[in-house]
């Protein structure tokens, strides 16, 4: 026999029974309304993005890209979208018709600049030695600090020429790469060349031809030949001796520790 007519009669409300039945059941969750339930949730406070797409000018090309990844790693850019325009001019950045114009960027660099922020999360997204420049182009005009510090690290893995690293330091502002890019050219067998030169500038040169004069008087560099092979030259250095004379002559390049 079914225990559900049973369970039905006990249900049944008879004074008599002593069993009573609330006059009201209470309302379903799904139909309780009250003032918090028409209340916005709170945004969170990392990742709750008000994006925006900017259109950008680089060499006669247009770029559109978020606002997101610019305000978030450059001072720069951080400053030129919290600026309001000045007053009755349109907003640039909004159409084709009016973009943002940056004066003097490449395309490659920027498209570099786009390529880490866009891309480097799943793969390494410059490998290239004059990608990792352009970058670091890029980073130093526009005040990406971090970005900035990875290209200077990437390309200090780098075995790099050291009149190009001189040059790179030097309009970078690298100070940490002179010193021993200025050591290289001391150990170095042949002197500079005219492109070298035109590129270090006159001062750099003279003071790079006294330096390696000073090394050589010092017996800081020193060669010898194999006699079984006549035309191999083997040389010697004094790295410590070397880094005196260099500190010496390039004192204003020193870097504190």
């Amino acid at each position: 026999m079914s225990a559900l007519p049973a369970f039905a009669d006990s249900l049944t409300a008879n004074p008599n029974d002593g069993v009573s039945l609330p006059s009201e059941l209470p309302p379903s969750p799904s139909f309780i309304t009250s003032d918090e339930s028409h209340q916005v949730p709170p945004h969170d406070p990392e990742y709750y993005f008000e994006d925006e797409l900017v259109v950008f000018l680089v060499e006669g090309r247009l770029f559109k890209v978020h606002q997101y990844f610019l305000t978030r790693d450059s001072e720069f850019f951080k400053g030129l979208f919290t600026c309001p325009p000045p007053p009755g001019e349109e907003v640039e950045g909004k159409v084709d018709s009016k973009p943002i114009h940056l004066h003097g960027v490449t395309q490659h660099e920027f498209r570099c600049l786009l390529c880490f922020l866009y891309e480097s999360m799943y793969k390494p997204a410059i490998v290239i030695l004059d990608d990792w420049i352009a970058l670091l182009s890029i980073s130093t005009r526009y005040v990406f600090d971090r970005i900035r510090e990875i290209a200077i690290e990437e390309i200090s893995r780098q075995v790099l020429d050291p009149v190009k690293k001189i040059t790179l330091a030097n309009k970078y502002n690298i100070p940490q790469w002179l010193h021993p890019a200025y050591a290289d050219l001391c150990k170095r067998p042949k002197a500079i060349l005219d492109n070298e030169g035109e590129a270090l500038g006159l001062r750099a040169v003279l003071r790079i031809a006294r330096a390696r004069e000073i090394v050589r008087e010092k017996g800081y560099v020193s060669s010898a030949q194999r006699s079984y092979f006549p035309h191999d030259t083997i040389y010697t250095f004094n790295d410590r001796g070397i880094l005196l004379v260099v500190n010496d002559i390039w004192p204003e390049c020193t870097v504190s520790t």
